[in-house]
């Protein structure tokens, strides 16, 4: 980690009745604590605050491009510049969970994207995704779009925060495997070649709210048959 790594926290509500996801920033830190910015809600896009104790589960993307988690807890909350910031915890980095990237958290969602097919024979498309996560993609290929493996693609992602924000992903992107699912849709795996560190935490963060939001729904289920019960 280091200033200006972007954070995904979850934070488990007192007595465990809701999850909810939040997005933050490195102001500054040191070996024992770093200083982030007050967290912004995934679900509304509004700052909020925590008191001294409350603890979460952080995720990041380190500078090899794997993804890590730790536990902490906000020790203080103090001011830089008159800036609100919170002090988190840092455990030892052998307490660091590494997620390797052929078990990135893998999402089914259908987005928009945009694929450029480095082969001059095989013109650009636009589909959707049946899955993403933060080390590819796989899309729905119409029938006359002819692709083979190990063929190189550029795509454009469109990822919706619930917030109403906007992000643009692209990516290299090669072509790793592709089932026919219907006479005229066939299913392509993609992994990603090529793709910036931005836009790699773009990927998992959206990854990261699906997994909530998913969450979320279990335990209110959860909670709602235990209720009836």
């Amino acid at each position: 980690m280091k200033v200006g790594t972007v954070l995904s926290l979850s934070y488990i509500e007192e007595g465990g009745q809701s999850i909810q996801s939040y997005s933050s920033k490195i102001i500054e830190m040191d070996d024992q604590e770093c200083l982030i910015q007050y967290p912004v809600n995934d679900d509304t896009g509004r700052t909020s605050f925590f008191i001294e104790g409350s603890s979460f589960n952080v995720q990041f993307v380190g500078k090899d491009e794997v993804v890590y988690s730790f536990p902490a807890k906000v020790m203080k909350r103090k001011k830089i510049n008159s800036i609100p910031v919170l002090a988190l915890s840092i455990p030892e980095e052998e307490s660091f969970t590494s997620v390797q990237r052929r078990n990135y958290v893998r999402v089914l969602v259908a987005l928009d994207v945009s694929v450029h097919p480095q082969r001059r024979d095989v013109s650009p498309f636009t589909t959707t995704t049946i899955d993403v996560s933060g080390g590819g993609l796989a899309i729905r290929t119409p029938d006359h779009i002819k692709l083979n493996k190990n063929d190189q693609l550029d795509v454009w992602v469109v990822l919706p925060f619930k917030n109403q924000e906007y992000q643009y992903v692209h990516a290299s992107a090669k072509v790793m495997r592709q089932i026919k699912k219907t006479s005229n849709i066939t299913v392509t795996s993609l992994m990603f070649d090529q793709i910036s560190a931005h836009d790699r935490e773009q990927m998992i963060r959206f990854c990261f709210q699906k997994q909530i939001d998913k969450k979320r729904i279990t335990r209110n289920r959860h909670n709602s048959t235990r209720n009836r019960g």
